[in-house]
């Protein structure tokens, strides 16, 4: 059996910023979303080093990230939280490969 775990990237700016039919009254709002987007992509860039060296396959997405490997669901929640990653931030399932 494998495992894939998948890692949420960021969505569309509609999605981000919440862009409906509000009004853009000033720039504040696109520079709390980019010290957002760069701390949860500094946090995810921390992750896929740690995948990496742990011997994960990653593989973009539009949205996401998707990681692989060939270990049991068991073994992968475990080796997440000896990562310090806690395994409710990511998607985690088992895959017939």
């Amino acid at each position: 059996m494998s495992v894939e775990l998948c890692i949420f990237l960021f969505g569309s700016p509609e999605w981000e910023m919440g862009f409906t039919d509000n009004e853009i009254e000033s720039g504040e709002m696109f520079r709390e979303k980019a010290r957002e987007l760069y701390e949860r992509l500094n946090d995810i860039a921390e992750l896929v080093d740690k995948l990496v060296l742990n011997g994960w396959t990653l593989k973009g997405g539009m949205y996401e990230i998707w990681a692989y490997k060939d270990v049991s669901y068991e073994d992968a929640y475990t080796e997440l939280v000896e990562l310090g990653v806690d395994p409710k931030d990511v998607i985690l399932e088992e895959i017939d490969m």
